[in-house]
């Protein structure tokens, strides 16, 4: 039942997002930008196909946008992830909502801390200077990094292993939560 509100409601904000999206895209389609919108879109569904096996998608899209020329600035890059990318993550959550167990407050809480990462993240993050941008993707990433090393040679014992949980509590559950908050307001 609540996967299917959930996937409702998924459809609905596709709906409405990409009305806006096409709005604004013939709004201005004599200026937009340097990057092309059609490359963006090709970059957002390859790197968010391969991050649904698991191969994470920021570095990626990062050296995809670079290579491609994409971004003028770096200070882009977050207002690019969260637009331009928008209907593959959207295609990503169908399929990992339609296919992977996972609690419901597992679900909700990092779905809700990642959309208000993104709201906050995505009015601040622009404003910022580029050097601060830059520093702080870097020592959110070093953190990521650190846990997934931590986890590959046992240090990181808390995180526990199997990969057979479908859902998080207490300590894991906070962490969860603040990293996809973290994350959603910097990408």
């Amino acid at each position: 039942m609540i996967v299917h509100i959930l996937l409702g409601l998924l459809a609905v904000l596709l709906i409405y997002f990409l009305y806006f999206y096409i709005r604004d895209l013939y709004a201005h389609r004599h200026d937009l930008g340097h990057g092309s919108w059609i490359v963006n879109s090709i970059i957002g569904f390859v790197v968010d196909f391969f991050d649904v096996f698991g191969i994470g998608s920021f570095a990626t899209s990062t050296m995809l946008l670079n290579a491609t020329k994409q971004l003028e600035h770096d200070r882009l890059l977050p207002g690019t992830l969260n637009v331009a990318f928008t209907v593959p993550v959207m295609m990503e959550a169908y399929i990992f909502i339609k296919n992977v167990e996972v609690e419901p407050l597992t679900l909700f809480s990092l779905i809700f801390a990642a959309i208000a990462g993104a709201a906050i993240g995505g009015r601040l993050v622009p404003k910022l200077p580029e050097r601060k941008v830059q520093l702080y993707l870097g020592i959110a990433l070093l953190f990521t990094a650190i846990l997934m090393i931590g986890k590959q040679v046992g240090f990181v014992d808390f995180l526990g292993s199997g990969n057979t949980a479908v859902g998080l509590d207490g300590a894991k559950l906070i962490i969860a939560i603040v990293l996809n908050f973290v994350f959603g307001a910097l990408m």
